[in-house]
């Protein structure tokens, strides 16, 4: 069965918590639709932080676990790139740290599914 891990984040005070919450059950039900497992253990979140830039507590976790000797996971679940960064070079950078830690990285927006499958190494 694949493994998941999500990533949710908002960034502004103006924003409601309920958004990483949404996000997060956005990804568990297309998780569930895939039969996937999504690992709780591996749910990151960020709140109030901006995506403009890399400093985020969540985010720094999420790298730390799949730069581990055992992947923790098979698939990154995100409800959309722009929760990951806000920077498209960043967020390119993030996908392609994940794919050469040996995992994927695939976004749910609006019905549209895009996934950035691992480099043939």
């Amino acid at each position: 069965m694949t493994r998941c891990g999500a990533y949710a984040r908002y960034s502004s005070d103006r924003q409601s918590p309920a958004s990483i919450e949404d996000q997060l059950r956005m990804c568990r039900e297309y998780a569930e639709r895939q039969g996937w497992d999504l690992l709780e253990a591996h749910v990151y979140r960020d709140e109030a932080i901006s995506g403009a830039g890399a400093d985020r507590p969540g985010l720094a976790q999420l790298l730390k676990a799949t730069s581990l000797p055992e992947r923790p996971f098979d698939v990154l679940l995100v409800d959309d790139t722009s929760r990951l960064s806000r920077n498209l070079g960043d967020a390119v950078r993030f996908v392609e740290t994940l794919g050469f830690r040996g995992s994927e990285s695939c976004r749910y927006r609006k019905g549209l599914i895009a996934r950035t499958i691992r480099p043939m190494c």
